[in-house]
């Protein structure tokens, strides 16, 4: 069955739609649930936001009808800002739609997006996400299972770990190319000279950042020479820049 839907219309006016409608529609375009999903997950979570307006109180000492009210417009601007998150990332995917492995496996992706939504995920983060879900589905139909081995990986990077997985990993890709059996420190040296001072204000804070990464495991240590440890790419890290790449994210930088 065919559905033809404006897009424009679908997303900011959804209409009810018959249940076999609706789910050869989001069959094929996926993400639109997402949308629809960004609003339930901000206004379906009774117990988290009693517990917030009650930690408001506690915390803070605001009172109640204030917390209330401040507890409303978080809920309000996270949800519009999901809302255009979605919206902008949906337009660049119109022409590669989303193929779940089944209709079972398109809900489970799609309540894995509204979860990262509910935990208060990054806008930047949430893009990549969508990205990666993408990249994902532009090898084969995608299970659950293969995108929450990434999301678990990436929702909780910061702006900082992602510019310094993007150049780390653009400066190996370099050296690989001349020599396959690359020694790490330059790499490493090049990766400095970029982002010290401009994104760490030193070198040992930066340092620190990529080791911290290992916990990701989007970086290994590889010694040079000297027996010295530095942290370098892992075969995960490049297949997660084969999905979606971490360059163009936050080389937009509209985050």
């Amino acid at each position: 069955m065919s559905l033809n839907v404006d897009f424009e219309t679908s997303v900011n006016g959804w209409m009810p739609l018959d249940h076999a409608a609706i789910i050869s529609y989001t069959r094929y375009h996926a993400l639109q649930v997402m949308r629809l999903g960004a609003e339930i997950s901000m206004s379906n979570l009774p117990v988290l936001w009693s517990a917030v307006r009650d930690l408001l109180g506690t915390l803070w000492g605001i009172p109640t009808g204030a917390a209330n009210a401040l507890v409303e417009s978080y809920r309000a601007r996270k949800q519009e800002d999901y809302r255009r998150v979605l919206l902008e990332e949906l337009r660049q995917g119109t022409t590669s739609p989303l193929h779940a492995a089944s209709d079972d496996e398109m809900v489970a992706l799609t309540a894995d997006i509204v979860q990262s939504m509910e935990a208060g995920i990054a806008r930047r983060n949430l893009r990549y996400l969508i990205r990666l879900l993408r990249g994902l589905s532009g090898q084969r139909p995608i299970y659950a299972a293969d995108f929450q081995r990434f999301q678990k990986i990436v929702a909780d990077l910061s702006r900082e770990e992602m510019i310094l997985l993007a150049t780390l990993h653009s400066e190996v890709k370099i050296e690989r190319a001349k020599n396959p059996n690359y020694t790490m420190p330059e790499p490493w040296n090049r990766a400095e000279t970029k982002l010290v001072p401009s994104i760490f204000s030193t070198s040992a804070e930066m340092r620190a950042t990529a080791f911290a990464l290992l916990r990701t495991g989007l970086l290994m240590t590889r010694e040079d020479a000297d027996s010295i440890a530095y942290p370098a790419p892992t075969p995960l890290l490049d297949e997660v820049v084969r999905l979606a790449s971490f360059e163009d994210l936050v080389s937009e930088d509209t985050d």
